[in-house]
């Protein structure tokens, strides 16, 4: 109901709502500055936003074959999508 998307993430903090898991790390990163979320060094913030945002939108076969599963050890059938899938 909180995702204009109708998916998750969605984070919420008072009257913002930020859906993209790319947009809420950014977003956490400039709330907590004294985190250190980021890299302090602008060319390796700029390395980091890089590799963030291509892992975001690319490896496409990657993310379509290997959906994210925190619980379960797929590590059996990760083996056997690595045999089938040469894009892999």
């Amino acid at each position: 109901k909180l995702n204009p998307t109708g998916k998750v993430p969605a984070l919420v903090d008072e009257d913002i709502i930020v859906w993209d898991s790319l947009a809420i790390a950014e977003y956490i990163a400039e709330q907590h500055p004294d985190k250190n979320l980021l890299p302090q060094d602008k060319k390796l913030r700029a390395r980091a936003r890089c590799i963030s945002a291509e892992m975001h939108s690319g490896f496409h076969n990657l993310r379509n074959l290997c959906p994210m599963n925190v619980e379960a050890d797929l590590s059996h059938i990760g083996k056997q999508l690595w045999a089938e899938h040469e894009q892999l």
